[in-house]
């Protein structure tokens, strides 16, 4: 009985001991911890079977280790948006973080100061896009925020100018999804319409003049994406419409249309969409990933360098797309990363900065989401770490740096 009397003090020491470290990481109250074992009743003075309740106290006592541990390090990820050279993150309590260039206000952190580590700036905050120099989240309710360059109207709150915008304002509510393009903004609300506005960018906006405010162009939308000068557009029944510039083939329309300024269908079945600088990526709802538009880096992943006019397979059970501005990712259902196109930068995660990859390569495991920018790119895996990788120029990869180092291997971030 005097041994089971030590262990068990032993245990409860141990206990404490971790249970406080893990507190000072995670901003919690230990006592609020340690009321939650008392009210299991684990060491409870009225057990009087020391023995038989020893095996209950340590499972539950590693339980809790477990738990808390896994949680000290660092914060859960759960969305993650990469601009031309900023960056933002959405934590599982729905924080918003930024990070990278700002000195177009596109951080929202009421300043004008690039940031190397990721800097909560909103709460309730379900979904985040970024632009070249500007971004948008969606709150819980609904609402729509904007914030950074509105020398296009690109803000949509019925001005343009030249002023860095850094703290979000309210433009709109019961909105669902957003997209930033360059220079020009796209929004769907629960009800399926569909709204534009900022710069026309050769039909980009689905209207030939620039827009100031939010205007709509078409209903029963579900998803939308934005590039730099092409739109694209899924509507509930899987039909895929593109519009905007097509010189590259982007548009996926042919060859003979070099614009086009209203929506054209180009597939069916299609569940994602994809745009980067001016090639284009759909994922169809049978895993089957298509690519078109320019190749000149071997952004369309098909083993050329070739631009291709019209949606060609590359590759089958994938569930998520992104497309950075000469770069690709893919992540398929097993969880498994795959990058190709322009790797000058080392935007591809590979360990390597060769030019380019013109066919699909394995990077990372076990990843949840991936989002590509101009140069860098990042991921969250499943158990919601976040990684960064690429040109870390201006902080944009939130590990601390303003250098102009590049990193080929993916780099995990955490929030102090």
């Amino acid at each position: 009985m005097k041994k089971i009397k030590k262990t068990k003090t032993f245990i409860i020491l141990i206990f404490c001991f971790i249970i406080h470290i893990s507190c000072s990481a995670c901003g919690k109250n230990m006592t609020d911890v340690l009321d939650k074992s008392s009210s299991r009743n684990v060491f409870s003075e009225e057990d009087n079977n020391m023995e038989m309740g020893t095996e209950e106290q340590e499972q539950f006592i590693s339980e809790e280790i477990s738990s808390t541990l896994n949680k000290m390090s660092y914060p859960i990820f759960k969305e993650v948006s990469l601009g031309r050279n900023h960056s933002a993150a959405i934590t599982s309590d729905s924080s918003l973080y930024t990070w990278g260039y700002n000195e177009t206000g596109a951080l929202g952190n009421d300043t004008t100061k690039n940031v190397s580590i990721p800097q909560k700036i909103m709460d309730d905050v379900v979904s985040v896009s970024l632009g070249n120099y500007s971004s948008a989240a969606i709150t819980i309710d609904g609402s729509l925020y904007v914030w950074g360059y509105n020398s296009f109207g690109q803000l949509g709150n019925g001005t343009s100018d030249d002023d860095a915008h850094a703290t979000p304002i309210k433009i709109m509510d019961d909105v669902s999804s957003v997209s930033l393009g360059m220079y020009n903004c796209a929004a769907i609300t629960k009800d399926g319409s569909l709204f534009t506005w900022g710069r026309y960018l050769e039909g980009g906006l689905y209207t030939p003049e620039e827009l100031f405010t939010p205007t709509k162009v078409m209903d029963d939308v579900i998803y939308v994406c934005l590039g730099s000068n092409h739109s694209a557009a899924i509507t509930s029944d899987g039909s895929l419409y593109t519009w905007g510039y097509n010189n590259n083939g982007q548009l996926g329309v042919g060859e003979e249309q070099e614009k086009c300024f209203t929506p054209s269908k180009i597939m069916d079945n299609v569940i994602s969409v994809s745009l980067g600088d001016n090639h284009s990526a759909a994922l169809t709802s049978d895993g089957s990933l298509y690519t078109w538009g320019a190749n000149l880096n071997g952004q369309l992943g098909n083993g050329t360098i070739e631009k291709c006019y019209k949606p060609t397979k590359i590759m089958d059970d994938v569930i998520s797309v992104s497309l950075g501005y000469d770069c690709s990712a893919a992540i398929k259902a097993d969880g498994t990363l795959y990058t190709w196109g322009d790797n000058n930068y080392g935007q591809l995660g590979n360990g390597s900065k060769r030019n380019c990859h013109l066919v699909p390569t394995e990077v990372m495991n076990d990843i949840e989401l991936v989002s590509m920018g101009e140069n860098h790119s990042a991921a969250i895996t499943k158990d919601g770490k976040l990684y960064t990788w690429g040109y870390a120029g201006d902080g944009r990869l939130g590990n601390g740096e303003f250098s102009l180092n590049d990193y080929a291997d993916p780099i995990m971030i955490e929030i102090s």
